[in-house]
């Protein structure tokens, strides 16, 4: 069944959905990683960004603001298998500030505002399709288990991440992370009602238990790093660079996650702050040749972009 016309998703009629072929199953619950095909076009028929043609379907949470939020609130109403057509006014999609296009440095310093993917105020059209729909923990499930228990199940997920990612299959191996992370969240933060008592950081509290919380907070660092990484080779560098960020303030000396915020500020051309976040890593491991050959890579791009600079600032002037 086609349904021809549109219909609120919001009482303001910001999101509006047309669904163009049904889905089957439930439809996905908060936290649930999703898995789409889309299309994103402007008034005039521009696309804008296109999964499709990346040949990449896109990856998220349910309900963690890594996407617009017209989109969530529109994947949270479909099955998997369904395909439908929105409209979403510029408060849910990119608002008073658009999308801008990636720049290179310079333009970056000159601010030039025609580089836009999706401009200021605009309204936007999506085509999604739902393709997949990642198995998730039950609540009540983590809820049964003891604080141990929990500790081992996150320890597999995050193996079975490491295999994934020597493997290269990123996605996958981030999925699984955050998995774990989820679990490793709950069991400080268990969510209860007044009839049921609570499980995990009271408990640990009451019994004094630091070294369990010692390796909880050991696994958050590693498994915060390696989704780190796996952003990073696939050359999604501002969300590197935030969970590098994550990482270190857990772990200030974490080398892994100081070498991976400086190469990904390196790419978002924040040349200064990567040089702080190698120099700190060499500092720490000064025997790494990585460390240093990024090191050694930056110095050049730095004496180049000056260079850039100055040319950009005498042609303004002339």
């Amino acid at each position: 069944m086609r349904s021809e016309c549109y219909h609120n998703l919001t009482l303001d009629g910001g999101v509006k959905k047309r669904v163009i072929k049904e889905g089957t199953g439930p439809v996905p619950v908060a936290n649930q990683r999703v898995w789409i095909h889309y299309v994103g076009k402007l008034e005039n028929e521009q696309v804008f960004d296109s999964s499709r043609k990346r040949e990449k379907p896109l990856s998220f949470r349910l309900g963690k603001r890594s996407v617009i939020l017209g989109l969530e609130i529109l994947v949270a109403t479909m099955k998997v298998g369904e395909v439908c057509a929105a409209t979403l006014t510029p408060e849910y999609a990119f608002g008073s500030e658009g999308r801008r296009k990636r720049q290179t440095a310079i333009q970056k310093q000159t601010k030039n505002d025609k580089h836009y993917h999706v401009p200021p105020n605009s309204v936007v059209f999506l085509e999604v399709e739902l393709i997949e729909l990642a198995a998730v923990t039950p609540e009540k499930s983590l809820q049964s288990l003891s604080a141990e228990e929990k500790l081992r199940k996150a320890a597999e997920l995050k193996d079975r991440g490491n295999s994934y990612y020597k493997e290269l299959k990123f996605i996958l191996s981030r999925e699984c992370y955050e998995e774990a992370l989820r679990i490793l969240e709950y069991f400080w933060h268990p969510k209860s009602d007044s009839n049921s008592s609570t499980n995990g950081y009271n408990d640990a509290e009451e019994s004094n238990n630091e070294n369990l919380a010692e390796q909880v907070n050991s696994m958050k660092v590693a498994i915060l790093s390696n989704i780190a990484l796996t952003y990073f080779k696939q050359d999604r560098f501002q969300q590197a660079e935030q969970y590098a960020s994550a990482t270190l303030k857990l772990d200030s000396n974490n080398v892994k996650a100081l070498f991976c915020r400086g190469r990904a500020r390196i790419q978002l051309a924040e040349l200064q702050s990567a040089k702080e976040d190698l120099l700190q890593a060499a500092k720490l491991q000064p025997q790494n040749k990585d460390i240093r050959r990024e090191i050694d890579e930056l110095q050049k791009k730095m004496v180049k972009y000056g260079k850039q600079e100055k040319a950009t600032y005498k042609a303004m002037f002339e």
